[in-house]
């Protein structure tokens, strides 16, 4: 199973099984880019239930800093809105997208 190559059968069946779903592609490599989406909105289910799976492990910290606790709380939403659209609710074109896509990419154009 070579997840690296381009050809790989597994690769080609996940970006098949995917090619209806919003994403963000680049006409350079269409195939990983496709998959590499895919692993961006299934990131956070996993990341989920790793939380679910480790939660009576956890320590809590103790010291919260209410300003920093107040800001985040402010500030996320905007976050992982802008996230959210990105990600799960358009397609995008990385080699004809705006600079700051093609810079979070690194620049993939």
């Amino acid at each position: 199973m070579d997840l690296h190559n381009a050809d790989s059968a597994i690769l080609k069946d996940i970006a098949a099984r995917t090619a209806d779903l919003p994403g963000i592609t680049s006409a350079k490599n269409p195939l990983m880019t496709k998959v590499m989406d895919v692993y961006c909105k299934t990131a956070p289910i996993l990341a989920f239930l790793c939380f679910a799976c480790t939660i009576r492990i956890r320590k809590v910290i103790k010291s919260i800093d209410r300003a920093a606790l107040i800001c985040s709380c402010l500030l996320s939403p905007f976050f992982y809105a802008f996230c959210f659209y990105l990600l799960l609710c358009c397609d995008h074109e990385l080699t004809t997208t705006g600079r700051p896509l093609r810079l979070m990419s690194g620049h993939n154009s």
